[in-house]
């Protein structure tokens, strides 16, 4: 009986597949064609379910970090005072975009992390949610949430449980350098956003083998590299991975080839526009490689970037930093070793492969450069989410081995959360993280307080001068000049970039020759003096000082000093070529604004009620690039507010 009936399926199925042959050849009325047609290829199979899609759930998770993360950030930048000033700079560049006279794309520039511009530019389209600097949090905060989205869909591609998901999601969301940069506006969130992606395609392709992944994953490889260029060498190896996985399948020469091509499109098509844009704009199409970030962040004197490093100082900086922030990335290797060995798994080894490339970005970088403090803290986050997900594939590489990989995972989360709160105390190459565990500890604000590696936390003084440009001279377009690398938190704060005269307005030709003879073209400089490099401090080095004829120094913040152009040149040789300070001047010293107030009014941003220091200051050498305190008295005439 059995035979007869599986003997009459199979004469169906046989007349089924001679019909279709039938009906192919009718639609050939060449017999040369039809008589060739001896077979129909099956049907397309559906996509496997073997990986879950993230539904309803991820939506839940994304919500809820974003949500989460947004009021921490919303409390770092109203009561802790801790502003991001890579974050500043980037969205001032968006701003720009849109407000500036006239709008220009070219405002983004073609420095490193511009990917974390374009991110704000939806943002900017209401000036006050620029200005107030809401946006900064809120657009980390939703780069969090995509994150805790992308690895609880990882999660769920290896097998582990809701109640698990759940709870190692949490702990990996509470680790204090992830809370800190899910809310400072940081471009760093931007990226492991991508990274996070990418390892849930890769894992997904190893489960389902569907080419969607492979793209999924080379498109984010290709955002990421716009936010780190160290994503690049991350990038080749994932594509490393897809070839040690892809040889393990069926037809391996052919998948090989396939699956490189596939992943490496995406990423190939944004480094060629990179080299095209750099090309047509800068005359060479590898003007973008650097190992620097492109902003110059005016808080902090960089005094490390002098400090010099080797191969094996860098090394021992990434075990400090990978031991505080990520220590599960310290057991990741050994669990990648076993699962590999033990089952043959070629999808352990393409993960290791991933792992020591992002361990050897930070090395290579601060090595290449001499520069010790480019492996800053940071890095100790693509650590951890590299290995939460190599961790995690245990689960799916083993059956029975999902307890046990959680086992793990919560373990080194849980590790990471003292060690993580010291090494943003103590470690010196950081972006303000120690102000963040004082905050936490104390509810104080934290402006105008110092932090490890030369900042001074806070905005008083950008918010300060731009309260006076707004309150206190006339409103003209193109009045200013100023050098925007260095000065953006004002232009921004002001709200009013038109009224500012920069390099993007009439371009770089003609933004210098203004510096360089600057009478009768604009009515003032804003000079940045907390930092060396500004260009209008360059050329008139003892303007900020009253140390230039033509030139008047009228307002002064910590780390900006406002001076009045006069309409026409002075005499030729009239111009001050001295050096000691202590000779009287006929022009009045820049002063200390006594209540700085946000120029848009009562917002997120208004400056702290801590007493402020009006002793005059005196000026620096005709050498130097900041303004000191001078506890002697003062022989320059009396300016109001003095």
């Amino acid at each position: 009986m059995a035979g007869g009936r599986n003997y009459g399926h199979g004469n169906g199925a046989v007349a089924v597949e001679e019909t279709q042959v039938r009906r192919a050849r009718r639609q050939y009325t060449d017999p040369g064609i039809s008589s060739r047609i001896h077979e129909v290829p099956p049907e397309p199979r559906p996509f496997s379910g073997d990986a879950p899609r993230a539904g309803f759930e991820s939506g839940l998770i994304f919500v809820f970090f974003a949500v989460v993360y947004g009021v921490i950030g919303y409390f770092l930048l109203t009561d802790a005072r801790i502003v991001d000033f890579i974050s500043l700079e980037h969205l001032n560049e968006a701003y720009m975009v849109f407000w500036n006279d006239p709008p220009r794309l070219a405002a983004l520039g073609l420095d490193a992390g511009t990917f974390g511009s374009i991110v704000y530019m939806p943002f900017t389209l209401i000036k006050p949610v620029a200005t107030s600097l809401v946006a900064i949090p809120v657009a980390t905060a939703l780069g969090a949430g995509l994150l805790m989205a992308s690895l609880n869909s990882l999660m769920r591609h290896c097998g582990i449980n809701l109640g698990f998901r759940i709870g190692l999601l949490l702990l990996f969301g509470l680790n204090p350098m992830v809370v800190f940069y899910a809310g400072n506006g940081d471009p760093t969130i931007l990226g492991l956003v991508m990274l996070g992606i990418s390892l849930s395609s890769l894992i997904a392709w190893s489960i389902t083998d569907q080419t969607r992944h492979l793209a999924a994953a080379g498109l984010a490889m290709g955002f990421a590299v716009m936010v780190d260029y160290g994503y690049i060498l991350i990038g080749i190896g994932f594509a490393l991975a897809f070839m040690i996985m892809g040889a393990s399948k069926k037809d391996s020469q052919g998948k090989q080839r396939s699956t490189l091509l596939l992943f490496l499109t995406p990423l190939a098509y944004a480094l060629l526009f990179w080299c095209l844009l750099n090309w047509v704009l800068l005359g060479n199409p590898f003007e973008w490689i650097t190992a620097q970030n492109g902003v110059i962040e005016v808080n902090t004197t960089g005094a490390l970037q002098a400090v010099t490093t080797s191969v094996g100082d860098s090394l021992g900086d990434l075990f400090d930093v990978t031991l505080g922030i990520a220590p599960l990335a310290l057991i990741a290797p050994f669990v990648l070793i076993f699962t590999g060995a033990a089952k043959r798994d070629a999808t352990s080894w393409g993960l290791l492969v991933i792992g020591l490339t992002i361990a050897a970005a930070p090395v290579i970088r601060a090595v290449v450069a001499d520069q010790a403090n480019l492996l800053d803290l940071s890095y100790g986050l693509p650590l951890a989410v590299f290995a939460f997900g190599a961790v995690a594939w245990m689960a799916r590489a083993g059956e029975g081995w999902g307890a046990f990989a959680s086992a793990i995972l919560a373990v080194g989360l849980i590790a990471a959360l003292p060690l993580g709160w010291n090494a943003m105390q103590d470690y010196r190459y950081q972006n303000q993280a120690q102000a963040f565990t004082r905050w936490v500890d104390t509810q104080d604000s934290q402006e105008g307080k110092s932090s490890v590696g030369g900042y001074t936390v806070g905005i008083d003084p950008e918010l300060a001068m731009a309260n006076y440009i707004n309150t206190q001279i006339p409103q003209e377009k193109r009045s200013i000049l100023v050098d925007q690398n260095f000065s953006y938190g004002v232009m921004l704060l002001s709200g009013r970039p038109q009224n500012f005269y920069d390099r993007v307005d009439q371009g770089e030709d003609d933004w210098q020759a203004t510096i360089d003879n600057p009478f009768g073209v604009v009515k003032y400089m804003l000079i940045t003096t907390s930092r060396a490099g500004d260009q209008l401090l360059k050329k008139w080095p003892t303007s900020v000082e009253g140390g230039e004829a033509g030139m008047t120094p009228i307002f002064r913040t910590d780390r900006y000093v406002l001076v009045e152009v006069s309409e026409t040149a002075p005499p030729a040789g009239s111009r001050s070529d001295r050096t000691d300070s202590s000779e009287p001047q006929s022009t009045p010293r820049p002063v200390t604004p006594t209540s700085p107030v946000n120029p848009n009014g009562p917002s997120l941003t208004t400056p702290s009620a801590g007493p402020v220091d009006t002793t005059p200051v005196s000026p620096p050498s005709s050498g130097g690039s900041t303004v000191e305190p001078n506890n002697g008295s003062s022989s320059a005439p009396a300016v109001v507010g003095e």
